[in-house]
């Protein structure tokens, strides 16, 4: 606990940040998969065609 100056204990924050290839939520999934569309194939979410995201999926 830390004290301020005014002696009443505050809690400590902790801070928790995921990286965005670890995490395994349905959100941070869906960031990777649009990221792996636009770096790697060059395609933005709202014009790629089902085989667009296919690629995205399968290709490393």
């Amino acid at each position: 606990m830390l004290e301020p100056a005014n002696g009443v204990p505050c809690p400590l924050l902790l801070i928790q940040v995921e990286g965005d290839r670890t995490g395994l939520d349905i959100e941070t999934l869906r960031c990777a998969l649009a990221d792996h569309l636009f770096y790697s194939l060059g395609k933005f979410p709202g014009i790629a065609t089902p085989h667009d995201y296919y690629m995205a999926i399968w290709t490393p």
